[in-house]
């Protein structure tokens, strides 16, 4: 009665079935976590282990480390449900011998764990995308930009970097609240998306800057062409909320091998390039020039420069 009970009331899906796979025996948790109201209708409806594996490679995975260890722990499997959804679920299975020796049957416990693993996939998602528009964020910008430059090298091709800055985006956060602000990222987002090449990778990396990875562009007015329609693209009408917002942008264009050879020099050269389309009336783009970065270097020396200057009076 004691071992019933602990059979009946626990939480883990609790299983027999013999070596082919027929279940001999389950307990309510597992009646319930297949969409089952019942044991007895669990095992009316489902003849064998078979039927519920959305993936019967797994099943012979499974079938194969339990002839080589006889017990399988934390064994990962997603099962069909009753409703035709599926879980994911953590088997602990083990052969034992039965009570005449003459043979072996499989025991062991299901575990539910579709909430856990879907909360490790957004954390993993997160660590690399933005959470607004679910495009790639700085640290997989880099990453892909740093193949892109080394798959470049070999072939003896150009890699594009964009840096595009939206022009007085707080006037509408200020004026219209963040939450307008946001709706209004996202719609930006899908639509730079579909007017990014698969090969190429748009990220976002600021509140309202994104950046750009073509690959292979081309002749220099290839680059300017793709510049322009992204320009174009946003400068397109966008309904938010019975809202409709105009927006114009500023984009920095530095290219590889020309003007940087990793991707450190390269995106900074182009944040530098969006700063001087800014300086030029904005609602434009600009090529980063060798001038541009002496420019800065001279500005942040003549910073430095005055900050010494005041602290000595």
């Amino acid at each position: 009665q004691k071992y019933r009970s602990i059979f009946e009331n626990a939480v883990l899906g609790i299983f027999q079935t013999n070596l082919e796979g027929d279940f001999l025996s389950v307990n309510p948790a597992l009646a319930r976590l297949a969409g089952y109201d019942s044991p007895e209708d669990f095992l009316n409806s489902v003849h064998g282990a078979a039927e519920i594996y959305v993936d019967l490679k797994r099943r012979d995975e499974l079938r194969e480390l339990l002839q080589a260890q006889r017990v399988v722990r934390d064994f990962e499997v997603e099962f069909k449900t009753k409703g035709g959804g599926t879980r994911t679920t953590s088997i602990n299975v083990g052969a034992v011998a039965d009570s005449e020796g003459g043979g072996f049957y499989l025991e062991g416990t299901v575990q539910d764990i579709t909430e856990r693993k879907a909360a490790q996939a957004r954390v993993h998602f997160l660590a690399y995308h933005d959470d607004l528009t679910g495009l790639p964020n700085r640290v997989l910008f880099e990453d892909r930009l740093a193949q892109a430059l080394a798959n470049a090298r070999r072939r003896q091709e150009r890699v594009a970097v964009l840096w595009l800055d939206l022009d007085n985006f707080k006037t509408i956060n200020d004026s219209l609240g963040h939450s307008i602000g946001d709706l209004l990222l996202k719609q930006l987002g899908e639509r730079l998306q579909r007017h990014t090449r698969a090969q190429d990778t748009v990220a976002k990396v600021g509140g309202d800057e994104f950046i750009f990875a073509l690959i292979n562009p081309g002749h220099i007015s290839r680059a300017a062409a793709a510049a322009e329609r992204m320009r174009r693209a946003v400068a397109g009408a966008f309904e938010v909320q019975g809202h409709v917002l105009n927006l114009t942008c500023s984009i920095g264009i530095s290219l590889f091998p020309d003007d940087g050879t990793d991707s450190e020099t390269l995106v900074k050269n182009a944040d530098l390039a969006m700063y001087c389309a800014k300086e030029n009336g904005r609602d434009n783009f600009r090529f980063f020039t060798a001038e541009l970065n002496a420019k800065a270097v001279e500005r942040l020396a003549l910073e430095n420069s005055l900050r010494v200057a005041l602290e000595k009076r």
